[in-house]
């Protein structure tokens, strides 16, 4: 059985867990739960191990989990340690699995999260939401919606931490041009104008107006377009909106000036024309949280909003957390349940916003608020611009997404860099998204 890996523990008898669990004398925690006596008086319960699984290569390292997760959760909770994995060789979900390797929490964006359902792990966990009244509420109502969506209306996972939405700008760029300074309530229209201006070629340097993760801000656009219908399976592309989107978005890439070849819509190029280069004036961050070395010194740079659209004017993008769940393997939900309650608590959030670790997922904005308050890097900058003030509703999460998010990249580079006609763009996309679920289904 999978349950029985080698970091397996004994539980407390089931006995004393409910009887615990039913008394009413327990303190109100700073997440708005009822904490039992049982986990106040966490030096009398018995030693646990709880495995926190990543599936990914990136990011996190042992240290850097232990240092931000993985400490703080044992000094909260003495009887609970906490032990990390991530992806690599011989370590991929299906191996460990193949293993009989326990997992019982498993952490990553909403794209690793689906995954869990692809191999049966999902475990509810509105018992124990219901059980330790916790307040969802508490939540920004857009990283929860990200987690009913996975959980197909439920509850599987908590979200922890969140990725900006907004825009860096490289005010030096701006100054040299004197063009004024992007606002935070901007739409793709107004972005565009001022990536006119400052997409040109200056004493030998080819200026950039816009870099962006273009193949993010599909399967993340704040219209809420579905990439595949959840009932047939299938994507259709070929739609007004789709063609709006496309075309709103790139034509940001096909003004004079810019690198016409097929690495100009690679993301880490992208990247490294506004931080390494620092040649673009503009760049769109949806995934990752900018730290130092990557905004040094020599960068001058300040935060706006992301642009919406007219027709929904004010919606960002669709949220896109770290999503914390707990798994079918564990003998251990209250612990594992207590563990990433306590990631979204208000001392916990504090405490990684005021670092500039992460940003918070509480609606409060104080949370926002103090972001970096001891921490250097983004203090005086305009902080609350990288959360959105609403998000996008969440599409629905199928198996199939991710042919979706490939056929439309391919789309944006066959319309913006082959100069293909957007009709015959999209309509090829659809065609090769829907031939790879075909051949997914087939097993081939």
């Amino acid at each position: 059985m999978r349950k029985k890996g080698a970091m397996a523990l004994i539980l407390l008898p089931l006995a004393m867990v409910l009887g615990a669990c039913s008394q009413n004398n327990g303190s109100a925690d700073d997440n708005g739960a009822r904490t039992p006596d049982s986990a106040i008086q966490a030096d009398k319960k018995e030693p646990v191990e709880l495995v926190f699984y990543y599936p990914s290569a990136n990011d996190w390292t042992a240290d850097t989990f232990m240092d931000t997760f993985g400490e703080p959760i044992k000094k909260k909770f003495p009887h609970i340690t906490p032990v990390f994995m991530q992806y690599g060789k011989g370590t991929s979900l299906p191996e460990l699995l193949a293993a009989g390797q326990r997992i019982d929490i498993y952490f990553g964006s909403p794209g690793a999260t689906r995954t869990l359902e692809d191999h049966r792990l999902q475990y509810d966990i509105m018992p124990l939401i219901q059980k330790y009244k916790y307040d969802l509420d508490r939540l920004n109502p857009g990283l929860v919606s990200v987690a009913r969506a996975l959980a197909h209306g439920g509850m599987n996972s908590l979200p922890v931490y969140v990725p900006p939405s907004a825009i860096y700008y490289n005010k030096d760029i701006f100054d040299k041009f004197g063009v004024a300074y992007p606002k935070d309530d901007m739409t793709w229209d107004d972005l565009y104008e001022i990536s006119k201006k400052l997409t040109r070629t200056d004493s030998g340097m080819n200026y950039l107006g816009l870099t962006a993760p273009v193949g993010t801000l599909n399967p993340l656009n704040s219209l809420s377009l579905p990439l595949i219908d959840p009932t047939s399976e299938k994507a259709n592309f070929q739609t007004d909106p789709w063609k709006s989107f496309i075309t709103n978005i790139s034509r940001n890439f096909m003004l004079p000036g810019y690198d016409n070849d097929l690495k100009a819509l690679d993301v880490g190029r992208q990247r490294n024309f506004f931080f390494q280069e620092q040649r673009a004036a503009m760049w769109i961050a949806l995934t990752n949280l900018h730290k130092q070395p990557e905004i040094t010194n020599a960068l001058n740079w300040d935060i706006a909003a992301i642009p919406t659209f007219k027709e929904a004017h004010g919606v960002g993008p669709q949220a896109y957390p770290t999503l914390f769940s707990i798994t079918a393997l564990t003998p251990h939900p209250d612990e594992a349940f207590e563990a990433i309650a306590y990631l979204t608590s208000d001392d916990f959030q504090m405490q990684q916003s005021r670092a500039g670790m992460m940003l918070p997922v509480l609606q409060n904005p104080a949370f926002l608020q103090a972001f970096s308050q001891d921490s250097p890097l983004y203090k005086g900058k305009n902080v609350k611009a990288l959360v959105p003030a609403k998000y996008a509703d969440s599409i629905s999460f199928t198996a199939y997404n991710g042919y979706g998010t490939t056929g439309l990249l391919n789309a944006m580079i066959d319309y913006v860099l082959k100069q293909k006609d957007i009709n015959t763009a999209l309509r090829e996309a659809t065609e090769f998204t829907n031939q790879s679920i075909q051949t997914a289904k087939s097993g081939k």
